[in-house]
């Protein structure tokens, strides 16, 4: 039921621009679930999470928050590695890297 509410948000996520809050909710909705459930819920919050992001240039503000709320997020998941997380904690690193490779100009 995530993964079809995430698909179906990829289409609308430009009508979040004039709703500074709602976005601000959005994302943390997004970080939520990207840092819990399967490997395809998290890969579809993390595109979602992106697109947010890219699609909203004029609020650098969403930037910064994205960055440090996936920073944090990153580091609480982090903290213990075992041989069953170390996928997911290399999957979430790749996508920490990614997001922090944004231009925001």
């Amino acid at each position: 039921m995530i993964r079809f509410v995430l698909s179906t948000l990829e289409s609308l996520i430009k009508y979040f621009e004039p709703f500074q809050k709602l976005s601000s909710k959005l994302m943390k909705n997004l970080l939520r679930i990207w840092s819990s459930g399967d490997q395809n819920t998290r890969i579809d919050a993390f595109l979602r999470l992106r697109q947010l992001v890219i699609e909203m240039p004029s609020k650098l503000h969403l930037l910064d928050l994205a960055l440090k709320g996936i920073y944090l997020t990153f580091v609480r998941n982090s903290k213990f590695v075992s041989p069953q997380t170390l996928p997911v904690i290399d999957f979430m690193a790749s996508c920490v890297v990614e997001l922090y490779s944004i231009d925001p100009v």
